[in-house]
């Protein structure tokens, strides 16, 4: 995912300006409910970040109470996947993370996106992939970081 000029975000085939609300798939407008613009606003911002489900009741329905919100989310998350052409079984933008809530996959993380000759060793780019810590309680132990750590190294220069 690339963000471009007047914070538009370009992902895939898909244009998304998160002021006026518009995605549009080349160039032609797709129709998002409210509540799907609001959800892929926040996922967007910033890209990574998981946002937990009860997060995103906040932003979908502020200072409401809302009896049913497993369902009106899944409902909300299902919508825009299928707006995207995504599925939760094959995600290409909106990932699942389990027990937490959802986030966005920017287009740099799929191998499909990137260009031909960065996945055959002859490049011009370079990327640095930095340890990853997890913090908080029930933190992942050490060993669990350091191979995640390997395996996302190992994935990018295509072992």
């Amino acid at each position: 995912m690339n963000s471009g000029h007047a914070g538009i975000f370009r992902f895939g085939v898909y244009e998304f300006d998160p002021i006026s609300g518009d995605l549009r798939k080349h160039g032609l407008c797709v129709r998002l409910s409210p509540h799907a613009t609001t959800l892929l606003r926040v996922l967007l911002e910033p890209p990574l970040r998981t946002h937990a489900r009860d997060e995103l009741q906040k932003h979908l329905w502020p200072g409401q109470v809302f009896l049913d919100f497993e369902h009106g989310l899944n409902k909300i998350v299902h919508s825009l996947r299928e707006a995207l052409g995504d599925t939760g079984t094959n995600a290409r933008f909106i990932e699942t993370v389990s027990g937490m809530g959802y986030r966005f996959i920017p287009d740099w993380l799929h191998a499909d996106s990137l260009p031909t000759s960065t996945l055959s060793g002859h490049t011009g780019y370079s990327i640095a992939v930095l340890p990853i810590r997890v913090t908080g309680s029930g933190a992942e132990p050490p060993f669990l970081t350091s191979l995640l750590t390997s395996d996302l190294t190992d994935a990018l220069s295509g072992c």
